[in-house]
């Protein structure tokens, strides 16, 4: 189809999407199309959040769209499921589905190898874990068509788990068994005095006790298993070792594996509380313990977190060791703006800091109007919504959080100033399509014009130590932002006229 063909096709899909507004509140068809709005309905991978994005060509898609109402965990681990939801920006509301899908195999998680001894029972299940990212149940089949426990030699264990949605996962086991030493006559009378078994399978970090030999029943007095394993034997999951086991006089074979099923602790995690803009060190005070040697990573899901947004958010911590376990802790990350007291305590300490590092006692109120002008212009990340219209606010936003918009360049340029006995006032733009502030400065020769905040993208202009005329001149070479520099001379003290920084 050409294109007048598809926009016609677009304009007529719109005007339905208008009807099906109903109640909302209206918006033009313009404004519709503007949103960027592609598809009604999307599909997720089970276990996963779905992305509003998902809906929109990526390069229109607005920042204040969200999708009502969050589904729950449950609901998005159960696959096949269908969900109607409601798609809002500015009062406008789209219906739409999710769709839950399970294309995601489980994961089997588990030893890599096991040892036996000829005859004994093989513990193909010992220390196995299945998960899945969507509910329902996992099967696990092992084929094992090939091992003959009466045959000693290696073996290869083919191990297959089944989720409800058919999705599959394979994993393979190496199977030792060893030749049972020929002591028939010994192994009789140890039997006789109530041995079970030959073989045994310990969690890691726990203690090894002759009587896991001879349970259900309890050991013989006189039972010994030697050597004695160490901490660390016993805290090395997957290992096997060969032991002797002495019984009614006799002596035979004992082997002992050491499997890891228990997850690892996080201590330390708690409820946190910072101010709007701060860093936060998620990791301080964590501390993580395992029942087994090998290291135990740590991720942290933060991603539900804004910094520059008041709010409750839920972080994640996830402990995992070498053997696969993993353990959760849940925090709540409290994000609240600053006090008045508290902004102002901030300000004075970091505004003296910083002047502690930049300004010395040698240097000229020219020097230290210029460096303080630099250090705004180059350190202060400029920012459409950082919204502060007090100087406090201003130089809290520029001095802490580092980011703000013309607002706390200027607040944060006149605090600097203000603190080396430089005078200055804040001058306002008039006639402009949105606000704008900037300095006026006096180092003793008369008011001048500067401005730290940045630039547009190749304008080299520097507003600094600006005459009338100089800004002047500037506000009318900028066509695309009418009235940049355009104020109410008659609410300032008249304005030096010689121009001492640039043409």
């Amino acid at each position: 189809m050409d294109h007048n063909g598809r926009t016609v096709k677009n304009w007529i899909w719109l005007g339905a999407l208008l009807v099906l507004l109903g109640g909302c509140a209206r918006r033009s068809v313009e404004e519709v199309r503007y949103v960027g709005f592609q598809r009604t309905e999307i599909t997720v991978e089970a276990g996963v959040q779905p992305d509003v994005g998902a809906f929109y060509d990526d390069a229109q898609m607005p920042e204040d769209v969200t999708l009502q109402p969050e589904l729950t965990e449950e609901q998005l681990r159960t696959a096949g499921a269908s969900y109607g939801l409601d798609l809002c920006r500015g009062g406008v509301s789209i219906p739409v589905t999710v769709r839950v899908a399970d294309r995601t195999p489980p994961v089997i998680t588990g030893p890599d190898s096991l040892t036996v001894v000829e005859g004994d029972p093989i513990p193909y299940r010992d220390g196995v874990t299945l998960t899945d990212n969507a509910d329902g149940e996992v099967q696990l089949y092992i084929g094992d068509e090939d091992v003959d426990p009466q045959t000693p030699g290696q073996y290869t264990v083919r191990y297959t788990a089944v989720d409800s949605s058919g999705n599959t996962a394979e994993k393979l086991v190496s199977l030792t068994i060893k030749e049972r030493p020929r002591m028939a006559d010994e192994l009789a009378e140890m039997l006789a005095a109530g041995l079970q078994r030959s073989t045994v399978t310990v969690e890691a970090g726990s203690t090894l006790d002759v009587g896991a030999f001879f349970e259900p029943g309890p050991a013989p007095e006189d039972a010994v298993l030697t050597p004695t394993l160490t901490e660390e034997q016993l805290r090395t999951a997957g290992a096997s070792y060969e032991l002797t086991l002495e019984c009614a006089g006799k002596k035979g074979i004992a082997l002992v594996n050491i499997a890891d099923t228990t997850p690892p602790v996080i201590s330390g995690a708690r409820d946190l509380t910072i101010h709007v803009g701060d860093s936060v060190s998620y990791r301080e005070g964590i501390e993580l313990t395992d029942n087994s040697v090998g290291n135990v990573t740590l991720t942290i899901d933060n991603a539900d977190v804004d910094m520059a947004k008041e709010g409750e958010y839920p972080v994640c911590y996830v402990a995992t060791d070498s053997s696969g376990n993993s353990a959760q802790e849940w925090i709540m990350l409290y994000i609240v703006e600053a006090s008045d007291e508290e902004m102002m305590a901030t300000v004075d300490k970091l505004a003296d800091k910083l002047i502690d590092q930049l300004i010395s006692d040698d240097m000229s109120k020219w020097d230290i109007c210029r460096t303080l002008w630099q250090w705004c212009h180059y350190h202060i990340e400029y920012s459409y919504t950082a919204g502060a219209r007090t100087l406090y606010d201003g130089a809290y936003e520029g001095l802490y959080k580092r980011k703000g918009d013309c607002y706390a360049y200027y607040a944060t340029f006149t605090v600097l100033l203000q603190k080396c006995g430089i005078d200055t006032i804040k001058v306002t733009r008039v006639g402009g399509t949105s606000n704008h502030w900037w300095n006026l400065v006096n180092l003793g020769d008369g008011w001048y014009h500067c401005d730290c905040s940045p630039r547009r993208k190749g304008d080299h202009y520097d507003c600094f130590m600006q005459t009338d005329a100089q800004v002047q001149a500037y506000t009318e070479s900028y066509k695309e932002h009418p009235n940049y520099y355009t104020f109410d001379g008659s609410l300032y003290p008249e304005r030096a006229t010689k121009i001492v920084y640039g043409k």
